[in-house]
């Protein structure tokens, strides 16, 4: 403790590490000529010892004990409680670092400093609507694996936007849980189906992944849209602002998808949840930000943990059929053409189901923190992410990828003529010519970030589908 009782922060080069791959480029060009081998090193470590509002000293520690003097700008979360600028004195030849504001931190031995877990999924019960969707029902599955006292209360309306067939056939799966997994077959546009679930099985985490999906779908079919991503988040926000009453405990996080789709139009790539979203090119677009609005009031008024995740471009086995590469293989299957927008000049940042999952994972066991404003009302614990690959590819690239798999799999003959199946056609309405992700603040949280290559996504695809569909 200082004099003034604030607390002295001191950690040891063996618990503290640094993620290389967050340091500008030009450091990193610094330390590679230093070490020849930091490319191959997930991390360095480093020795910070200091208190509130006195400069300290940082050593970077690398082979050995050489001191690597560099210019850095170290910064982390609010939610953790500190923020350190750095500047330098060259003819000192060491950095000065000034810790401006200390908190508590979670340290991790080889990652750079993440939030720590404030919310147990151990014996948990988890509200997961859209439960028998592709995320919905990957997600469930996951928990129940790694979890084995956690429970898993689906609910799902099984429209028949895609085949459902696909939906029960997830849903069959899960039933291997037995009584650890609960499911439901109702509509979170139904008020008093999701009162009567919240209150019999008392969730403290919620994952709203119930909505309808699709950018052109959402053209003709608006209904569907108000419906399930308005009225049915809204009935789940209620249900979250209910928990709490009597005293109880109630939700500890609700947990929502998002969607990429609310960057619109946007030109600064890549995709940062600090740019403005006030301009969605689609009503799917338009719902998804609403919810995050009324997510953010709600967590104001109300006190409610939230987190929002923006999806990237969701694939993998047993995935929607309405996405490019499930509705292009079944095309080519039964020999008609597929149509690729934008003349194949697209980008887009395809994120596998499992990097999905695991970001979802992480973000459920950390919770945005309780704090009161100066107003006497809460600061709302409310925060959103990309989920993302961080890696566009364009349409002409991942046709090509996607037919080579299907090839090697099995799906279709060697001698398949391809560029007799496939049509180069304009921008649709709705659409964007890019979708690329600043997953930075998701790295420096949970230290971790989506690195699936298409490729390896695709194949595990084309696999699925030829076991899946063989008997065709």
């Amino acid at each position: 403790m200082t004099d003034s009782g604030e607390i002295v922060t001191a950690f040891s080069y063996s618990n503290y590490c640094i993620n290389s791959q967050h340091l500008p480029g030009n450091v990193r060009n610094r330390l590679q000529r230093k070490i020849p081998n930091l490319k191959r090193m997930r991390s360095y470590p480093a020795l910070l010892i200091g208190r509130l509002g006195v400069d300290v000293r940082y050593h970077g520690l690398g082979l050995g004990s050489q001191t690597l003097d560099f210019i850095m700008r170290l910064y982390l979360h609010p939610d953790a409680g500190v923020c350190i600028e750095s500047s330098v004195n060259e003819t000192a030849g060491k950095p000065h670092i000034h810790l401006i504001h200390c908190g508590q931190l979670s340290v991790s031995d080889n990652n750079f400093i993440m939030l720590q877990q404030n919310i147990r999924l151990s014996g948990a019960t988890v509200v997961v609507t859209g439960a028998a969707g592709f995320i919905g029902a990957s997600l469930t599955r996951r928990l129940l694996d790694e979890y084995p006292d956690c429970r898993v209360i689906g609910i799902d309306n099984i429209t028949d936007y895609y085949d459902v067939r696909l939906k029960h056939g997830r849903l069959e799966r899960l039933r291997a849980y037995g009584d650890r997994f609960v499911f439901f077959r109702d509509s979170i546009a139904d008020r008093s189906a999701v009162d009567r679930i919240f209150g019999e099985f008392r969730p403290s985490v919620v994952v709203n992944l119930a909505a309808q999906a699709g950018v052109r779908y959402s053209i003709t079919n608006p209904d569907a849209y108000i419906e399930s991503n308005i009225i049915g988040f809204y009935n789940i926000l209620e249900a979250c602002r209910h928990s709490y009453d009597g005293g109880r405990p109630g939700v500890g996080h609700l947990v929502y998808a998002s969607s990429s789709s609310v960057y619109g139009a946007n030109r600064k790539v890549p995709y940062s949840t600090d740019d403005m979203v006030d301009n969605p090119i689609s009503l799917y677009a338009a719902t998804k930000k609403s919810d995050e609005l009324l997510a953010h009031a709600y967590s104001k008024l109300y006190d409610i943990p939230s987190t929002g995740l923006r999806f990237f471009t969701v694939y993998g086995p047993c995935g929607r059929p309405d996405m490019a590469y499930y509705s292009f293989t079944d095309r080519l299957v039964r020999g008609e053409s597929i149509r690729i927008f934008n003349y194949g000049n697209c980008l887009r940042d395809f994120t596998y189901i499992d990097d999905i999952v695991e970001g979802v994972v992480r973000v459920m066991r950390h919770a945005p923190e309780r704090r009161t404003g100066e107003d006497g009302l809460p600061i709302p614990p409310y925060m959103v992410y990309n989920i993302g690959n961080s890696s566009p590819e364009s349409l002409l690239d991942f046709v090509t990828v996607l037919q080579e798999e299907l090839v090697r799999a099995g799906v279709l003959p060697e001698d398949y003529d391809f560029e007799a199946h496939r049509e180069l056609v304009p921008m649709q309405p709705g659409d964007v010519p890019v979708t690329y992700a600043d997953t930075a603040p998701l790295e420096r949280d949970f230290g971790f970030k989506p690195a699936t290559p298409l490729r390896t996504g695709l194949r595990n695809f084309a696999r699925w589908y030829k076991a899946t569909y063989a008997q065709h």
